[in-house]
């Protein structure tokens, strides 16, 4: 998968689990690497996978209090990829 594509995945998979505001955020790196901001979005998204507790990183996947446990894992799959092609890429 390209890095537009494992964002806009990641954007579904938080709307799955209720986490809007993750879900708009990789929308937005989505369109920014559409309209070709890499330098920008790269650093955006290298961004977004720093941080401390409570962090992107520790995000895990719910409804109504009920882990969803594919879709933790997907994201977990997703994030190393984007992270991966982000890195490798630029």
């Amino acid at each position: 998968m390209k890095a537009i594509e494992l964002c806009l995945e990641i954007a579904r998979l938080c709307k799955l689990g209720n986490e809007h505001q993750y879900a708009a955020l990789f929308e937005n790196y989505a369109a920014g690497l559409a309209e070709e901001k890499w330098d920008v979005m790269k650093r955006s998204i290298m961004n977004t996978f720093k941080g401390g507790m409570g962090s992107f990183n520790d995000l895990v996947l719910h409804v109504d209090g009920k882990p969803l446990f594919n879709e933790n894992d997907r994201l977990r799959a997703l994030k190393s990829q984007l992270y991966d092609e982000i890195a490798a890429k630029w």
